[in-house]
């Protein structure tokens, strides 16, 4: 099968930047097939952003689709950038699916993110670890988690991702 240009782009980015990522991204992608959302691979999803909320928007607010809850728990892939902060990131992070940079001191609670922005938390060992901003797509793959959940700093968060330990076990440019 032929994979589209902007694969091999990436992979020769990841190749170049994250080489430890980049091999466990370049073999797990190997196998998905180019089909619409989602892609089911074994027990792994491919999901995109646009499959978390009914649209339009009902009088009710945002909703939950289908999709996202059926996979409410499980684990699922989800291809997007991680957001610019001006503070470092220390064992999560936010992900988006498309490129947003957060000005916290300037704008405070008053953010700019998507609605579908997904918090990703680095498993176990790299909790504690900061965390480089990366500009380029990432491929990761998690166990997505939806419901309300109050964040330590008092924000509320409804969209989660927890990373598969196994694509941390060796450190990768990622970590600072």
């Amino acid at each position: 099968m032929r994979k589209p240009l902007c694969f091999v782009l990436a992979v020769i980015a990841l190749h170049l930047a994250w080489p430890a990522v980049a091999l466990a991204v370049e073999a797990a992608v190997a196998t998905v097939p180019a089909v619409s959302t989602p892609i089911r691979h074994s027990d792994i999803a491919e999901l995109k952003f646009h499959d978390f909320f009914r649209m339009p928007v009902s009088s009710r607010g945002l909703e939950p689709t289908p999709i996202l809850l059926a996979h409410n728990g499980r684990k699922v892939r989800l291809t997007g950038f991680m957001v610019a902060r001006e503070d470092t990131e220390v064992g999560s992070f936010l992900l988006t699916p498309m490129p947003v940079r957060m000005s916290e001191h300037a704008d405070g609670d008053a953010n700019d993110l998507p609605l579908n922005t997904v918090l990703v938390i680095m498993p176990h060992a790299g909790r504690h670890m900061p965390l480089l901003h990366q500009g380029a797509p990432m491929h990761l793959t998690g166990v997505l988690e939806w419901g309300r959940q109050e964040m330590p700093d008092g924000s509320v968060n409804w969209l989660r991702l927890r990373l598969d330990p196994r694509a941390t076990d060796t450190p990768t440019p990622l970590l600072n």
